[in-house]
């Protein structure tokens, strides 16, 4: 992995969160679990969804479970 970018679910940014919507950070596991730990400390849902072409690991946040609306 060669990068972090976080996003949200329905593209609206959540309160309480400090991160913005595809908002990036260098990879390293120490930052993805801080930046995964923050966001479950908050009450949040959170996937994790790499994708091999890019080497980028995706954050996806919400406030649910991830489904239609």
């Amino acid at each position: 992995m060669k990068k972090i970018v976080v996003c949200y679910w329905h593209l609206r940014e959540l309160p309480g969160l400090k991160y913005k919507h595809q908002q990036e950070f260098e990879y390293s596991t120490r930052k993805r679990n801080h930046i995964v730990d923050d966001i479950i400390s908050k009450g949040y849902s959170v996937m994790l969804r790499p994708t091999l072409e890019t080497e980028t690991l995706i954050i996806w946040i919400d406030k649910y479970r991830f489904g239609q609306r």
